[in-house]
């Protein structure tokens, strides 16, 4: 297995590094969004399968989980203190 990962590295195989790097739909295939305050709108915060790209030609997408900026409740949405 090992030879045949050299074989392909030096034919031009590179494996796509994707956690942390901004969500690119042309490399990168997202199948979960994530609210994550501490993460950029769109950045990857987990890969679930590795992509490859041969040369410049895309053979896999990688498949990422994706954050997104938290939703804000809808205005007047909050509870009224109860009145006894």
């Amino acid at each position: 297995m090992y030879q045949l990962l050299e074989v392909l590295k030096r034919a031009g195989l590179v494996a796509l590094d994707t956690v942390g790097k901004t969500f690119d739909p042309h490399y990168h295939q997202a199948v979960e969004t994530v609210e994550a305050p501490e993460r950029r709108d769109h950045e990857i915060v987990e890969q679930l399968q590795r992509g490859y790209k041969l040369r410049h030609r895309l053979l896999r997408p990688a498949i990422v989980k994706v954050a997104v900026a938290p939703s804000a409740p809808p205005a007047g949405s909050e509870e009224a203190p109860k009145k006894d």
